[in-house]
């Protein structure tokens, strides 16, 4: 069956044909309509499948993450572009490790990585797949309570011991986001950035980099007994110049002093709510021994209640309030809702791809069709739209990528069946294709 697309989603998805030739941008429409109707794996066999008839041979399909001319940068380019517009002022960033199983000896940057998922605080579980590391763009909407995190760049990390193997060069996850980082500047020289990271991402040089650069600021975990020193530095009338001053209390030795002075207030807390709190804010020179120093603003958080463990978040931004410092670090929490989103209803985990090309095309491909859906719903709804996806026995009260996808689908099969039938009859003609289309979908369930 041959489905047409609303003007309002061939204007997103035609951003991206200067990068494609004609033909190739025909496939790449052709793929996005079925990754968007698909129901089961992304694979291309289940596409076609959904799809029904196709106007190319499936080789050719089959061949686009391969041996098609897909420069993801200039996709990355476009697709940030887009994001950035509906930003005004600072771009809030998170950033994080996603691990997506696949196993097979001849699949290209395969390794075996600990599973966050599998693994507990007594056990370590280990999987085989690929580990990508993804910057996101933490949008917020008028009716969310919570910011919407939007996939725009993404790289595949290999480790050292398998670097060899695929002829690759070996790049630290920090290293990666810093050229990530690198890249964003670049190509948006006029715009500043927060990085949200959490505490895997909390090195010296990751500090160092952003501290050292004024269109990026870093807000991450901060070690429990992490190196203080006091940034007034007193220097000796003879001998070697001191690079830090007096050695500061680390956050868990100071959380167990009985005179810490806790100060009491309010901030935004994980599910858009607001949370009572007792925090301790400073600055200090952050130390790691061969590695130098770097000022920091840090601040130390407390339950009142006792029910969670203390907490301690530093910044490199030293004009940062506490309350900022907390809420920028509990937003970066949105990005796992992103990963967990992308699982369940774009099974990004489910290709099948071997070869390099297909591999390190098919996971930002379909993470960019994560933005692309969530841009074109924002778009969709100027105001808060009705939940689709709630059932009777989870009270959902605001939309989520669900939604979405929901809203285009069915934005898609109202173009398709019902543009031809009027209103004022109770009685409705279907298409004969759309009939045998339903027919072999029927047919293919059963």
């Amino acid at each position: 069956m041959n489905l047409q697309l609303s003007s309002s989603i061939i204007n997103i998805l035609t951003k991206f044909s200067p990068v494609f030739s004609q033909p190739t941008f025909e496939n790449f429409l052709f793929l996005s309509t079925g990754a968007i109707l698909t129901q089961g794996s992304r694979t291309v066999t289940n596409i076609l499948r959904t799809l029904g008839s196709r106007p190319k041979h499936f080789t050719t399909y089959h061949n686009f993450f391969k041996r098609c001319e897909c420069p993801l940068l200039q996709l990355s380019r476009i697709l940030c572009s887009l994001i950035f517009s509906l930003v005004p002022g600072v771009i809030e960033l998170a950033v994080d490790e996603t691990l997506c199983r696949h196993s097979g000896p001849k699949v290209f940057g395969v390794c075996c990585h600990r599973d966050p998922l599998l693994s507990t605080q007594k056990r370590v579980q280990y999987s085989f797949g690929h580990k990508w590391v993804v910057l996101a763009v933490r949008f917020h909407v008028s009716w969310l309570t919570r910011p919407w995190t939007l996939p725009c760049l993404m790289a595949l990390w290999v480790s050292e011991k398998h670097c060899s193997k695929y002829g690759v060069k070996h790049r630290t996850p920090v290293e990666l986001v810093i050229i990530m980082l690198r890249l964003l500047h670049k190509w948006f020289p006029k715009r500043k950035f927060i990085v949200a990271a959490d505490g895997g991402f909390a090195s010296i040089e990751f500090t160092q980099f952003c501290a050292r650069t004024p269109w990026v600021q870093l807000v991450s975990r901060l070690r429990r007994d992490a190196q203080l020193f006091n940034p007034s530095i007193i220097q000796p009338k003879r001998g070697r110049r001191r690079d830090k001053g007096k050695r500061l209390l680390s956050p868990e030795k100071l959380a167990s002093q009985k005179n810490a002075p806790w100060v009491k207030t309010t901030v935004s807390w994980y599910g858009g709510e607001s949370k009572r709190i007792l925090y301790i804010h400073n600055q200090a020179l952050l130390y790691q021994p061969g590695r130098g120093t770097v000022k920091i603003a840090w601040v130390l958080v407390r339950d009142p209640q006792g029910k969670l463990r203390d907490e301690s978040f530093y910044t490199t931004d030293l004009t940062m309030a506490p309350q900022e410092i907390i809420r920028h670090f509990v937003e970066r929490w949105t990005i796992e809702v992103t990963f967990e989103e992308s699982k369940r209803f774009l099974l990004v985990e489910s290709t099948r791809n071997r070869k390099k090309e297909s591999v390190l095309r098919s996971f930002p491909l379909l993470m960019g069709l994560f933005s692309l859906i969530s841009l074109w719903y924002f778009d969709r709804f100027k105001k808060r739209p009705k939940v689709t996806t709630a059932q009777a026995w989870y009270q959902k009260e605001q939309p989520t990528f669900a939604d979405a996808i929901n809203a285009m689908r069915k934005d898609i099969w109202d173009l398709n069946l019902f543009s031809m039938f009027t209103k004022n009859h109770d009685m409705v003609k279907i298409p004969r294709s759309f009939m045998a289309f339903i027919s072999d979908s029927l047919v293919g369930f059963v």
